[in-house]
């Protein structure tokens, strides 16, 4: 029987695939021409394949695939399965216990040889003769394995497969792909007021580096109002990052990390635009570029920004008549323009990592607020134990006063030395001093805190 395997989406609304894999010995061998294939969007890939791929001419639409490019693979194909091939099955119910969607996987290593299990580090390595491998037949109209299982088959004249009635795309092995995206993996578990939430990123660049981070987090509703009253509503469990150069390599993804270490990983990418990446055992979705909150340093062209992280916790405490809602925040690089670098000395050895909180402040004390008499604070934990105020000359230029029944969103810019920020462990926004216009302080001397993930 195919294997079945979890996969979880980092977004809704694209299709689940499964898939089978068949790859004749030589379709791994040798690099041919380079293809570019432009996205829609704008964005270009470069991927090359083998020779007799290489030739076929495949536009945009067919990248990754494959087709007859003469009179005897034309013959091979019609005859046999050759390449990748990709399907889905949805689980939506869990009566497969796919976890949603269920992947079915073959990999065929030359005209005798078939493995029903992926390795987690790709199929170069494959040694049939140390019993990795199963047998097969395909002839007739008939897939067979050795386990057992007999498929009615057929290829199609485009090189598109069929497995007892299922239509399967083809697609081929890529060499020297140039990504250029940022690809997310990740999942949620829990209830109304928590849960445990992980998640895998890679940012892939197109001139071959990457960066990985990866995290796992707790989260509560720390509110009175129906959350659990702890009055914090984050908590961050672990994580961390790692840099390095990358490549393609058939259907593998050979990664060197910055401190020498070297790993390969299955890799599949599906789509015309390549939004859809198998790395391992996990998949990932291209994202779309996140558009920077407008502080002053983008509005006023300081700084080119690179949004590498946005969180979006909608997480809410009242006090004093006064409720906050911390619906979101945003990590980002920071490329200080020549003509502003003398105003950033600080972060001149280093460069500069920018933090950008955007809350909403909702006055129901029945007094006009004085907003600009705000104290936010960033309370850091970990190698790096400090309290952080807030760059107040970043934030954009609002209405100072919040009359009552009004509402008001607020940025919170916060920077941070590039060299430092990996040893902060935890984080914390806290939000004080919020007074009346008469000078009352409506919290009493306490303050409202958010908790911050990575």
């Amino acid at each position: 029987m195919l294997k079945t395997l979890y996969m979880s989406w980092a977004r809704s609304g694209l299709s689940a695939i499964a898939l089978l894999l068949f790859l004749p010995l030589a379709a791994a061998c040798g690099a041919g021409e380079a293809e570019v294939a432009e996205s829609a969007s704008g964005r270009t890939v470069n991927t090359s394949g083998t020779e007799s791929e290489s030739k076929t001419g495949s536009s945009k639409s067919g990248a990754q695939r494959g087709g007859a490019s003469s009179d005897s693979s034309a013959k091979d194909a019609a005859s046999k399965p050759s390449g990748l091939y990709a399907s889905h099955s949805l689980d939506l119910n869990g009566g497969s216990n796919c976890g949603g969607v269920c992947w079915s996987e073959l990999y065929f290593v030359d005209d005798t040889h078939v493995v029903t299990e992926l390795p987690e580090g790709g199929v170069d390595d494959l040694d049939c003769s140390s019993g990795e491998c199963a047998t097969y037949r395909a002839e007739g109209g008939k897939l067979e394995l050795s386990s057992g299982e007999t498929y009615s088959l057929a290829v199609k004249s485009n090189g598109d497969l069929t497995l007892d009635g299922e239509d399967y795309i083809r697609y081929k092995p890529l060499a020297r792909l140039e990504l250029d995206g940022t690809y997310r993996a990740s999942g949620y578990a829990g209830g109304a007021t928590g849960g445990r939430g992980v998640e895998d990123v890679y940012v892939f660049r197109a001139d071959g580096t990457f960066t990985n981070r990866n995290w796992t987090g707790v989260a509560s509703d720390g509110s009175e109002n129906g959350g659990d009253g702890t009055g914090t509503s984050t908590t961050i469990a672990g994580g961390s990052e790692a840099s390095g150069a990358y490549s393609v390599s058939g259907y593998t993804l050979n990664l060197t990390y910055e401190d020498g270490k070297r790993e390969r990983k299955m890799f599949f990418a599906s789509g015309q635009d390549y939004d859809f990446l198998r790395i391992g055992s996990g998949d990932y979705v291209l994202e779309e570029p996140i558009a920077p909150y407008q502080n002053v340093l983008v509005e006023e062209g300081m700084a080119d920004k690179e949004v590498f992280k946005e969180r979006t916790p909608n997480f809410k405490e009242s006090l004093g008549g006064i409720e906050l809602e911390l619906v979101g925040y945003q990590w980002a690089n920071l490329t200080i323009k020549e003509a502003y670098q003398k105003n950033f000395s600080d972060f001149e050895d280093s460069g500069a990592v920018e933090l950008t909180l955007k809350y909403t402040i909702a006055n129901r004390s029945g007094q006009t607020v004085d907003l600009d008499a705000l104290n936010n604070t960033m309370e850091l934990s970990g190698g790096l134990n400090a309290s952080l105020q807030e760059t107040t000359a970043f934030r954009p230029k609002t209405d100072g006063r919040l009359k009552p029944g009004a509402r008001a969103e607020r940025l919170a810019v916060f920077l941070f030395p590039a060299d430092l920020f990996d040893e902060i462990d935890s984080m914390s926004l806290t939000i004080g001093n919020m007074r009346s216009a008469g000078g009352r302080d409506l919290f009493e001397g306490n303050r409202i805190e958010f908790s911050v993930f990575d």
